[in-house]
């Protein structure tokens, strides 16, 4: 079996270095770029893949959308709402800076993602998503 794992293209949340305010935030234009290029390498690779997932995000489904055009037209998307990122909380809309100006409990939660943070998720939370989990 191969697995390939695609991050979404850039978004405008992105391209600000803010988390994004929800998931109904779309690609940019740099974002589709982004993910074409990266679909028509994974074409000319000769990858053909059995089945696309993508996390029920737009940026996620457009950037899964655009790869199965490139490299696997017959097949549909599958999104997976266990797939979604980890719920920000009090962060949405905020900086990802970790910088004096930045945001004090995203640097805590790097220091400890298991832990949720403010108002979000943890890696413990995002983990029992998934299925097959066990503790």
């Amino acid at each position: 079996m191969r697995l390939i794992l695609v991050r979404h293209g850039r978004t405008t949340a992105n391209a600000q270095a803010r988390f994004p305010l929800s998931s109904a935030i779309p690609l940019d234009a740099t974002g589709r770029d982004q993910v074409t290029l990266t679909g028509s390498r994974i074409a000319a690779s000769g990858f053909r893949p059995e089945v696309i997932y993508s996390s029920d995000a737009r940026r996620a489904l457009q950037t899964a959308s655009l790869l199965r055009d490139l490299i696997a037209p017959d097949l549909c998307v599958t999104p997976r709402t266990e797939l979604r990122e980890v719920d920000w909380g009090e962060l949405r809309g905020r900086s990802t800076s970790t910088g004096p100006a930045g945001e004090s409990a995203y640097a805590g939660w790097q220091q400890d993602p298991m832990r949720p943070l403010p108002g979000g998720e943890g890696l413990a939370d995002v983990a029992v998503r998934w299925p097959g989990y066990c503790s």
